[in-house]
């Protein structure tokens, strides 16, 4: 049993445990060490990668058999990089939940964490509807419940309680619930309430952002989401 082999690469002796086995040949050990195969496969990785990507191409379905097979033959390997990445992202866990669950209650449309992000810091991480700095969760406009989607023109970043208050209502419901309270909703949130009755959504929309980079979000139509 061969114990050690010269690597033509770096012209070193080294342990056989040092090569990779060749499976197309038993037995037969690789010319290059594995360290050497990794820095050659690091250094022609887009070639080999451009390669790979045509052969797909051109092969399709034995492409897809080839990677369901890999899978296969490795799924203990993969599903334990998952739960792995799972447990170290759970932001990513969450994300991947809420976006099941949007899919199983048949609601179009998708945003992206970062793009809630970009709405609260839009906001200038203040509540939409009371305009206090708080903890922010997502709020559709128009509610999921009632035919909204989950695209990013229908967010706006609330707080727990405002968020809590509005429920499953639509906006003019839930001013008009709002005013119908006014001894015990929050001032600001009666404030808000009585504005939004009084001017354009619109405008009041493009007021309460104040940023030079709303734009963006304009032209995706949040404003013209707000009130319908």
């Amino acid at each position: 049993m061969l114990t050690k082999k010269l690597c033509i690469t770096c012209k070193e002796i080294k342990p056989a445990s040092a090569f990779y086995l060749n499976n197309k040949n038993k037995g037969i050990l690789f010319s290059s060490c594995k360290e050497c195969t990794a820095n050659q496969r690091k250094a022609n990785a887009f070639s080999v990668n451009k390669s790979k990507r045509e052969w797909d191409r051109r092969n399709p379905e034995k492409s897809r058999k080839a990677k369901r097979a890999h899978f296969e033959k490795n799924r203990e390997k993969y599903a334990a990089l998952a739960r792995k990445y799972a447990k170290d992202h759970p932001e990513w866990k969450r994300e991947q939940w809420r976006k099941r669950q949007m899919k199983k209650k048949g609601v179009g449309g998708y945003h992206t964490p970062a793009q809630f992000e970009l709405v609260k810091k839009q906001q200038k991480q203040k509540c939409y509807y009371c305009g206090e700095t708080k903890r922010l969760v997502r709020d559709h406009v128009h509610p999921i419940s009632k035919g909204g989607s989950d695209s990013i023109s229908n967010i706006v970043a609330a707080c727990y309680q405002c968020n809590g208050l509005k429920n499953n209502r639509m906006m003019d419901d839930f001013v008009a619930l709002v005013l119908s309270r006014t001894h015990s909703c929050s001032p600001s949130v009666v404030a808000f309430a009585l504005r939004f009755k009084q001017e354009n959504p619109l405008l009041f929309w493009q007021e309460q952002l104040k940023a030079e980079d709303a734009e963006p979000l304009f032209s995706q139509g949040i404003a013209g989401k707000v009130g319908s």
